[in-house]
């Protein structure tokens, strides 16, 4: 199996790392904004498996989930991030996410 864990927070990426890492045998693959996320889906066809932040500088979240329904690329999507998913337009087409992690929206 393979995941892509797309996060700005590098701390963030290591953390989803780890406590998948104890789930599930898997090889992970990271990116950095969803930019980044587009050219790991696009050199690496054998992704099984999306964790992505929505805000992210360069290209957010909601851009990764939109080239998977232009592209047509049928590989699950997690929705991790401090915000409600039902307040972004693109995912209205919903049929691609499983799951939606609830990040802690702290502010320092």
């Amino acid at each position: 199996m393979k995941i892509l864990i797309v996060d700005d927070d590098h701390d963030i990426r290591e953390i989803m790392m780890f406590t998948y890492d104890n789930e599930v045998d898997a090889e992970f693959l990271f990116a950095g904004d969803g930019k980044e996320a587009i050219s790991k889906l696009e050199s690496e066809p054998d992704i099984d498996l999306i964790v992505c932040d929505y805000n992210m500088p360069v290209s957010n979240g909601g851009d990764v989930y939109i080239y998977l329904l232009e592209n047509k690329m049928n590989i699950p999507y997690v929705f991790c991030s401090s915000e409600n998913i039902k307040d972004h337009h693109e995912f209205l087409d919903n049929h691609l996410v499983i799951s939606e992690i609830k990040k802690p929206n702290i502010v320092l």
